[in-house]
Order: C-alpha cells, then structure tokens, then sequence
C-alpha cells in the first residue's frame, strides 16, 4: 500500500498530463521506429526489429502489451505485420489519442494511468505477457518503480519486458548498483543509459520460472527513495568495489586498485554473462 501523499501526487499529476496541451505533440512525434541499446556488446537494435523477432516464432497465444501507447502506431504495426489478433495486443494511455480511422477496437486500447497499474483489476491484468514494452512514458510517472514491480509480474514465464525513460537519475539511484544487486539475486537484467535520453534508462529484464517476483531494492515514499538491504553505493570508485567484494565474498586483490578489483570479480557468476565491468561503480 502506497503512503497517502504518494497516491495524491499520482492523481494530481495524471489530471495535469492528460491536460497538457504538449501531449498530443508528443505523440504524434511516434515510436515505433526508435532504436534501444540492449545487447552487452553495445549494438542499437530497431524496435520494431526486437519486437517482430520475440513475437514472431509461431508460438500461439502471445500476448503483448505498451505502456503509453499513444496513438496506437505500434498496436497496428504489430497487428499487420505479424497477424496478431487485437485480442492479444493492449496498449495504455493517458488519453485517447487514435486516429479518426483508427482499427484499434476499445478493447484493445485502454484510457489509463499507468501509474496505478499494481491496482488495476480488469481483463489487461488477469492475462500474462510475452512481451511488455514502454517508451517516453515512465518519466512522467511518480511511482515508476512499484510500476515496475507490477510490470515483472504481468510477464508470463521466459517473457521479455523492455522499458526505456526510467529517471533513475531524478530518483538518485545508480544504475550499475541496480543492476548488479538484482542480477545479484538470479535476474537476467539489464540497466543502460539512454543516450539520446541523458539521465532516463532503458530497464530490460525476463522472467525465469524460479525467480516469480521482482522486488526492487528501492521504494519511492515522496520526495524520498529509501533503500533496502545492506549494499549502499558510495562515491568513491575503489570504495564502491570494495564493498561489492563484501558483498559477494570476493578476496581482495593487492594492491586493491579499481583494475585489480574488477578483475577479480570479473570471475564471479553474478557477472558471468556481464562484459561490461569498467562502468561498474561510477
């Protein structure tokens, strides 16, 4: 249960976007064709390249989901090209923002906030989610962690969530120490600065079989993140890896340069389908 100023804020500021006359520009700028930085080696992948493969394997009864579909663009697109009935295609927005000629039936298409999304109780959350994504939509939410939480938890077994502009830096959470203490607990994520995006992430995780919920070590609580658990980041590099060290019981190397260290965690298994050790703890 959210703390009451926190649900206030979330229907204060709904009210506020859905009035926004900067809505509709925003969303007639599209999506569909934006690129994400995903894969470990560094590489831009199209969307609509991602979101066609993982959809398309002839697998029966995929269901997918956007979160701040906007004008529908990426419903239709995934609906044509891959022959996937409306019925197994939903998309959520502030307001309605389809065309007049729109295909997209009502009950495809949701007039939502998704930052109540962990309350919903309708048809859009009695269903599990091969692929659930989001763009230009979770900076303007105020809880968008608990939004997150509910995300992993409408995913169905081996499914894939990808969702991009999480202010983790308005949220004054590192990214990396995300990253690693949820990989930390078995999760296969990924946590990557957008760079068209400075200070909003793209937040990519799947869902295994034995790890059927997601708990985020952090908790909005207004105006406030507190923070779970005994890891806490620190400014200072070399000190940032000595207490992931701790953390995983790793010996310290000598002399315990910021090099030595990440070297020798290099070898652990939280890391060991991780490539990217030199942007750990900055």
């Amino acid at each position: 249960m959210r703390p009451e100023v926190v649900q206030t804020t979330i229907d204060e500021k709904y009210i506020n976007l859905q009035n926004n006359p900067q809505l509709s520009m925003w969303t007639n700028m599209g999506k569909n064709n934006e690129k994400i930085f995903l894969n470990k080696e560094g590489n831009y992948i199209e969307t609509n390249d991602l979101i066609f493969k993982f959809m398309n394997d002839d697998t029966e009864h995929k269901h997918f989901l956007d979160l701040g579909t906007g004008n529908g663009e990426l419903l239709v697109h995934v609906n044509k090209l891959l022959n996937i009935p409306f019925d197994c295609i939903f998309g959520i927005s502030a307001v309605d923002h389809r065309p007049v000629d729109s295909i997209i039936p009502n009950t495809s298409y949701l007039i939502m906030n998704v930052d109540n999304l962990n309350e919903w109780s309708n048809k859009i959350t009695t269903l599990k989610y091969s692929l659930i994504v989001s763009s230009s939509t979770f900076y303007h939410l105020v809880d968008p962690l608990t939004v997150l939480e509910t995300v992993y938890d409408l995913l169905e077994i081996n499914g894939l969530a990808i969702i991009r502009h999480i202010p983790l830096s308005i949220l004054r959470i590192n990214a990396r120490h995300l990253e690693f203490l949820l990989q930390k607990e078995g999760h296969t994520v990924c946590v990557i600065e957008m760079m068209n995006s400075p200070g909003n992430y793209l937040f990519a995780i799947a869902k295994r079989a034995e790890i059927p919920t997601l708990i985020l070590p952090f908790e909005y609580t207004g105006g406030i993140i507190s923070v779970s658990g005994s890891y806490t980041p620190h400014k200072d590099k070399s000190t940032s890896l000595v207490g992931i060290s701790e953390e995983l019981k790793v010996p310290l190397p000598f002399p315990p340069a910021v090099d030595n260290i990440r070297a020798a965690l290099s070898n652990h298994p939280v890391f060991k389908n991780v490539s990217r050790l030199e942007p750990l703890a900055e």
